[in-house]
């Protein structure tokens, strides 16, 4: 399985070859905790992606939409699969 900096690389790779498009970068988490924290979690979750592909890739910041996924958005009993960021083509 691909790394998480090989999907990030992919990732920016498709925002720079496609300058016009912008991406919601989506945060998750899994539902251990109160739904306050683990809202909080999930945005941070999204903005250190969102830190790493402006930064370390120099896609543009506007092109870049964070949103906290609530608990309820699980793909899996497995927590460790529910842990994680998405994306969406905006």
């Amino acid at each position: 399985a691909p790394t998480a900096y090989q999907q990030l690389t992919s990732v920016a790779r498709y925002l720079q070859d496609n300058p016009d498009i912008s991406i919601e970068v989506r945060g998750y988490s899994d539902p251990v905790g109160s739904e306050k924290y683990n809202e909080s979690l999930a945005e941070r979750r999204a903005a250190a992606v969102k830190k790493a592909l402006n930064t370390v890739f120099k896609i543009k910041g506007d092109r870049l939409h964070i949103k906290a996924m609530g608990e309820n958005d699980s793909l899996s009993e497995n927590y460790q699969i529910n842990r994680r960021v998405d994306f969406a083509i905006k």
